[in-house]
């Protein structure tokens, strides 16, 4: 029994390694990494997660996204490794899928980054 709860914690701590270090990657080595949003977005996806599910009455994170682009600016990191492009209010773009189709190249200020 010992010895599996030493492999359990050994585990979980390589775990929560893990996680950090991907953190810190996406924070400050990621391609995306210069793009301005709020940390915990840019991050994870637990920002996302809480507007949509975890904040009543649900479905709130393009509430937010408005909000983003009202504090960051046109271009705003709205999760890890996507970015969205706010052409006018309420309209904004999700970029980085499929950004090759013509409807998309329709849009401004698109930037694309295909990748983690």
């Amino acid at each position: 029994m010992h010895a599996f709860v030493l492999s359990l914690v050994a585990g979980l701590v390589l775990l929560a390694i893990r996680e950090i270090c991907l953190i810190v990657y996406r924070l400050y080595f990621h391609p995306l990494a210069g793009i301005p949003g709020p940390w915990l977005a840019r991050a994870t996806q637990w920002y996302e997660l809480y507007y949509d599910i975890l904040k009543w009455p649900g479905g709130q994170y393009w509430y937010e996204v408005d909000k983003m682009h009202e504090r960051y600016g046109k271009v705003s990191q709205t999760a890890k490794a996507r970015t969205f492009s706010f052409c006018s209010r309420f309209s904004a773009i999700r970029i980085g899928l499929r950004t090759s189709s013509p409807k998309c190249k329709q849009f401004c200020g698109i930037l694309t980054y295909n990748g983690n």
